[in-house]
């Protein structure tokens, strides 16, 4: 400076901006640090308090949680990162009893009109954020920005699949009206709509569809099946490896195995066979994960896909009844009317989201794998 004076290094200072570090760009990192100390901080100053549980809940996602929201969008988050948030927030509600150790973690984050707690998750709370600001920008007619939206907002990699990614082509080509190929990305034989990926789609089906959804809910029933005859098995559902044959002196127990009759028959591979040799009975159980507003006709359809099998079977195995199991759940979660009914017969007692869990999973599997197609 003309008096002499050495002005400070800019790049060994910083300085706010609405409450965000900055020097030549956000300081992400600083932020973070303090963002996640001072959310600590409320929720445990909170758990401290003599609040009632409900009061709890509310004080958290208004006080702690507001703190994450205000710069979600700007400061870049992990995934990881919010998620040990949120393990965070869950061990120190044990830890001042607000929670029990084995309290179930969904219903925590429920609504509570569907008999959750309501409480306010860290991700997801950041994430709506996310996509209410790209909604906004997006539509915009402020002159800056729009120039801004199209340089930087696409450029992130959370933004771009929110515009260009998730939406499937049917929609943006039908409905936003944009000139591009509405064909599937994969097969390219039909329109690529919500229905056509997670269950219509030929080249997915004897691989995606099969193994990382169908195959897993069938994994589930032969586990518990395995159970309640006191076959060996895993200690979880998702490494179990079913056997081909599983055979005692009260049970023998077929996996995915075609059987064979005297006369031909197009339906002859049920995917668990159960053959109950005391009571001399036989369950054909068949899971299916069709799209949801099909599952009630495909079950009728299976069942009488299997008519000539159970007659077969009654006759060369001398079974005194035979009886076909259709459990089917939704590609995207739902359920039939008699699926109580099929649950019951089966006398395992597995719980609708039991199987459901394995199946949406799979479903997000499947749409992460498709939406990385370009």
């Amino acid at each position: 400076m003309p008096d002499g004076a050495v002005m400070r290094n800019a790049e060994e200072s910083r300085y706010k901006y609405l409450g965000v570090l900055e020097v030549d760009g956000i300081k992400h990192d600083q932020m973070k640090d303090q963002v996640k100390k001072e959310y600590t901080r409320r929720v445990r100053n909170i758990l401290k308090s003599k609040l009632n549980g409900g009061n709890i809940i509310s004080a958290i996602n208004s006080r702690a949680v507001s703190v994450v929201r205000y710069g979600a969008g700007i400061i870049k988050w992990t995934k990881n990162e919010l998620e040990e948030m949120d393990r965070k927030t869950r061990k120190l509600m044990t830890m001042y009893g607000a929670q029990h150790p084995k309290a179930d973690v969904d219903r925590l984050y429920l609504k509570r009109y569907d008999g959750g707690r309501d409480l306010l998750g860290v991700e997801d709370c950041v994430q709506a954020e996310v996509n209410s600001l790209d909604k906004y920008l997006c539509a915009s007619e402020e002159n800056m920005l729009k120039e801004v939206n199209i340089s930087s907002i696409l450029e992130n990699k959370k933004h771009g699949q929110s515009r260009e990614d998730i939406q499937k082509r049917n929609l943006r080509k039908r409905v936003y009206g944009e000139d591009i190929d509405s064909s599937c990305r994969v097969c390219g034989a039909a329109e690529e709509t919500v229905a056509h990926i997670v269950s219509e789609c030929q080249k997915l089906a004897q691989k995606e569809y099969k193994e990382v959804r169908h195959d897993n809910v069938a994994k589930v029933i032969h586990w518990k099946l395995c159970e309640k005859w006191g076959f060996e098995k895993s200690d979880k559902w998702y490494t179990h490896k079913p056997e081909k044959v599983l055979e005692s002196n009260e049970c023998k127990i077929l996996w995915d195995l075609p059987i064979q009759t005297d006369k031909t028959l197009e339906h002859n591979r049920p995917d668990i066979t159960v053959i109950e040799k005391k009571s001399k009975k036989c369950l054909l159980i068949d899971p299916a994960c069709p799209f949801d507003t099909r599952i009630e006709r495909k079950e009728e359809e299976k069942c009488n896909n299997y008519c000539d099998l159970k007659y077969e079977i009654a006759r060369m195995w001398r079974m005194k009844e035979v009886e076909v199991i259709p459990v089917f759940v939704g590609a995207l979660g739902s359920v039939t009317k008699d699926f109580e009914k099929w649950i019951q017969k089966l006398d395992l007692g597995i719980a609708a989201e039991k199987l459901q869990k394995p199946c949406l999973l799979g479903t997000a599997r499947i749409i992460r794998k498709v939406l990385d197609i370009k």
